[in-house]
């Protein structure tokens, strides 16, 4: 076999696969992606850092972790694909970045195919008012007025969670029911248009809280500190607390929310994909044609149950 593995001259593949499990942190920081998508791609190679410890490199190391990976049953097709892309990766750092590896040994090895429809349901019209009333019911007007003005963003504007989270005063125009955010894989603020009642929450939620600048939505305990932005987890925290006392089904997201909007625009706009694109800022078209496909498929369910009767 040829020489597989390098580093300047002559070196053991044991030895790159100690750089390897030793480094492998350090090689992702290095990644051109966001600081949370690279945590996520450290959660992610671990399980191949400890399979590559145990089975050293070689030649067909990635399609044997692809085989191992299919062969766990307790974890599912779409995590399994998540792991075996950060290991993909790693290794294709170590043949392109670093030239320790003389091949590519992820070439010719496909991904786990894993369907394009989302496998959570997003609310329903019902859910989305039992929600709406239990937050309405909040006697602590400050309280209310914020989860009013989240709800808006998240339901009525279909932002995602860490969009809320990253909102400015500074990125409102109230005035022109503009806002600017940072979407998703986004290196600008993009500008998009708010809803009469978005606005409307908001100009109430200011005026409750007084803020004049800085993060939108911040911790309002009296052990919060400085003006530092409400993180992801406290807004899915608070939504999930809101939706048990909905009585919703388990398993409920709050992204749930941001379904339920795409689903309402597809309606409004009478299966409009691109229209509903722009609103709702999918880089995929074909995302969007999921909602569709589904919705689709819930409408012609009657008359296939009949054609059967």
């Amino acid at each position: 076999m040829t020489e597989l593995i390098k580093l300047q001259d002559t070196v053991q593949e044991q030895q790159v696969t100690d750089f390897l499990t030793l480094n492998y942190e350090n090689i992702i920081d290095q990644f051109d992606c966001h600081p949370k998508t690279r945590n996520k791609y450290k959660s992610d190679a671990k399980p191949f850092i400890s399979f590559i410890a145990e089975h050293g490199l070689n030649v067909n190391t990635f399609r044997q972790y692809k085989k191992h990976l299919a062969g766990i049953d307790s974890i599912k097709v779409g995590t399994k694909a998540v792991k075996l892309t950060a290991a993909k990766r790693l290794l294709q750092e170590l043949h392109g970045r670093y030239r320790l590896l003389t091949v590519d040994l992820t070439a010719g090895t496909k991904s786990f195919q894993v369907s394009t429809e989302h496998v959570k349901e997003g609310l329903s019209r019902s859910e989305v008012q039992a929600v709406k009333k239990v937050i309405n019911k909040e006697p602590d007007a400050l309280k209310r007025t914020r989860f009013q003005a989240m709800f808006a963003l998240l339901a009525v504007q279909g932002l995602r969670q860490f969009e809320v989270a990253a909102l400015t005063l500074e990125d409102l125009r109230l005035e022109d029911r503009t806002a600017l955010v940072k979407g998703k894989k986004r290196d600008d603020k993009e500008r998009i248009d708010l809803h009469p009642d978005t606005v409307q929450a908001i100009r109430e939620y200011l005026m409750e809280s007084g803020k004049k600048s800085g993060y939108l939505f911040t911790s309002i305990s009296r052990a919060a500190k400085g003006n530092n932005a409400l993180t992801e987890r406290a807004i899915r925290k608070m939504f999930t607390d809101i939706f048990r006392k909905a009585g919703l089904p388990e398993g409920r997201s709050v992204h749930g929310l941001r379904h339920f909007f795409v689903t309402r625009m597809l309606e409004a706009t009478s299966g409009d994909l691109l229209t509903v694109q722009k609103f709702s800022r999918h880089k995929s078209l074909n995302t969007i044609k999921c909602y569709d496909d589904r919705q689709r498929k819930k409408d012609l369910l009657p008359a296939y149950y009949q054609a059967f009767n």
